[in-house]
């Protein structure tokens, strides 16, 4: 979302009955004031499915999906140890928008984890690992192929 200083935003939406309104994620977010975006290699699709079922909010979604977690090392929180990134997290806002339960999460980003294998000559190389990305419905995508551009600057 921004780069100086790094920020992500996301957003959250429908509602659990033992969550006043919204899912465990954001839930959580409000009472600790920290997060951890996970970046979702292909490989994973089928846990990470798995994570977003409604269990009751006591019920350790890690274990209930079969994912082996690990410690964040500036926030007291947990991310997914073999996710090819992690963003480490302090809230800054939760915007409410408009609908039944529909929030924007953001986040200024304190700490960054990347997987070894995903580092090619320093740069981040996702042909490494295949980032899925969410479209909206039931549907989402994977990223194979990434190009750079140089942005134009205006004559003197």
């Amino acid at each position: 979302m921004a780069s100086t200083p790094p920020q992500v935003v996301f957003g959250s939406s429908e509602a659990k009955p033992d969550r006043e309104g919204t899912k465990d994620s954001l839930g959580n977010i409000r009472e600790t004031g920290v997060f951890c975006v996970n970046i979702v290699e292909f490989a994973a699709r089928d846990a990470m499915n798995a994570s977003s079922a409604p269990h009751p909010r006591e019920i350790d979604e890690f274990e209930a999906a079969g994912v082996v977690k690990a410690p964040c090392e500036t926030i007291p929180c947990c991310r997914v140890a073999s996710a090819p990134a992690a963003l480490e997290c302090r809230l800054t806002r939760i915007v409410r928008l408009a609908g039944e339960a529909n929030w924007a999460v953001f986040g200024a980003v304190t700490g960054v984890h990347l997987r070894d294998d995903c580092l090619v000559d320093g740069r981040f190389d996702v042909t490494r690992y295949q980032p899925l990305a969410r479209l909206g419905y039931r549907d989402y995508a994977t990223v194979r192929e990434v190009f750079s551009m140089t942005r134009p600057t205006l004559p003197a």
